[in-house]
């Protein structure tokens, strides 16, 4: 069952990204890990190296530059912008805190 809120995480941030034009450098790779969690969580059987592969694409999207660390969206409307980088946050929090135990 945690698999499968993780991937929804994913997922809904793939979304996010997409929604709000998320492109250049740092985004295609955050996108790139991202779509690479999904592909181990949907393989047939998930065992202790699986579990390993999955923290370390976890831990790979928060760098202490770059990354999902350093994602947000800008927009003139300083409280359209706050609103979308609150959405942003729950996001990235439920992946930066994620467990599989």
């Amino acid at each position: 069952m945690k698999y499968l809120e993780l991937k929804n995480t994913v997922e809904k941030l793939l979304d996010f990204m997409e929604r709000y034009n998320l492109d250049d450098y740092n985004e295609r790779l955050v996108k790139r890990n991202l779509n690479e969690l999904i592909y181990v969580i949907d393989t047939d059987e998930i065992d202790l190296k699986k579990e390993k592969e999955i923290n370390n694409i976890l831990y790979s999207l928060f760098p202490p530059r770059g990354g999902l660390t350093e994602m947000y969206v800008a927009d003139e409307d300083r409280e359209k912008m706050n609103k979308i980088n609150d959405e942003l946050g729950e996001l990235k929090k439920k992946l930066a805190n994620y467990e599989l135990i």
